[in-house]
């Protein structure tokens, strides 16, 4: 299941990289456009700005993997708390069960004397 999760999450991620591609090309494209017609930009100021997208891809895909990281330890933390309280639910009713059981046996211990008693005295 976690092997699921996991591709899942790689997916998300695998879409989350290309927005940004696009996102980065399409910019890169439309700064090289006006860098076209106004001269203005350089090759090096324009591989920064697709560096730097690059890194906010980067940024992005760890910011999605610690996301998953922190749900699947919420996950885990939930489930260990749900078994503890079921646990401890079960051994309330065992306890309750068993006490119940030694209160019948011993009225019907009492009775069976009562009942001894008076067939003696009869």
């Amino acid at each position: 299941m976690e092997i699921e999760e996991e591709r899942e999450g790689d997916w998300q991620i695998d879409i989350w990289k290309e927005t940004w591609i696009k996102r980065s090309s399409s910019n890169s494209s439309s700064s090289n456009y006006s860098s076209s017609s106004n001269s203005s930009c350089s090759s090096s100021s324009c591989n920064s700005s697709s560096s730097s997208s690059n890194i906010v891809v980067i940024v992005v895909e760890v910011l999605v993997k610690a996301v998953v990281v922190i749900v699947k330890v919420v996950v885990v933390v939930v489930v260990v708390i749900v078994v503890v309280v079921a646990v401890v639910v079960v051994v309330v009713v065992v306890v309750v069960v068993v006490v119940v059981v030694v209160v019948v046996v011993v009225v019907l211990v009492k009775v069976v004397e009562v009942a001894a008693a008076v067939v003696v005295v009869s």
